[in-house]
């Protein structure tokens, strides 16, 4: 099928014209071994004339930008910022198009990330509900896929924090600096991972 017009908002282009790979750590390139790897997660279900599409785009490693639709790191602790998204191809005698309502929803969890294995999140796993009536932060779980060479998948629902709109996660204040403002970390119980907000008066 060819596409004449891609319009997309809520999944990473790279996620549907191939594979891209970012090294997150400094230095000479490592052999996968001694590192961590996290790639992106897709799912295309075909149908006659319409294809769906959602998946998690790789946002950011702790404070650091993710591109790409595989990531090399460091293994160890790390916070990793994704984005949902949802998408609809429409295929036609004149090519097609694609629609993508998710907007600018993202979501943020921790983990122990270890050398030798790849990451993946289960796509529609991210269960999640408004902390109050009209919050645009919620909370809940995300399923997490560990795999490594001669090892079967483990599969691991995780703690997991997401937020419509700008905002900037965090676990501790100092990741959470003022400008105007003083700003801290809210967060949520049970929760690793927070949002940065304005500091009580």
């Amino acid at each position: 099928m060819r596409l004449s017009r891609l319009v997309l908002t809520g999944i990473p282009i790279a996620l549907l014209t191939g594979c891209s790979t970012f090294q997150a750590y400094d230095g000479q390139a490592r052999p996968e071994r001694e590192i961590a790897v996290a790639k992106t997660s897709l799912r295309v279900i075909p149908l006659l004339l319409v294809n769906f599409i959602s998946g998690y785009g790789l946002k950011q490693l702790d404070d650091k930008p993710l591109k790409g639709t595989t990531i090399l790191f460091e293994p160890g602790r790390h916070r990793l910022t994704f984005t949902p998204g949802t998408a609809v191809i429409l295929a036609g005698y004149g090519g097609g198009g694609v629609i993508a309502p998710k907007g600018n929803l993202s979501c943020a969890f921790t983990a122990d990330f270890q050398a030798g294995h790849t990451y993946r999140l289960g796509v529609g796993s991210v269960k999640t509900l408004p902390l109050t009536d009209g919050s645009t932060t919620s909370t809940g779980t995300v399923r997490l896929k560990d795999s490594a060479k001669g090892q079967r998948t483990r599969k691991t629902d995780i703690p997991v924090i997401c937020h419509t709109g700008p905002v900037d996660y965090c676990q501790q204040d100092s990741e959470c600096p003022g400008e105007s403002t003083a700003k801290h970390c809210d967060l949520p119980a049970g929760q690793p991972v927070g949002t940065c907000g304005p500091a009580a008066p």
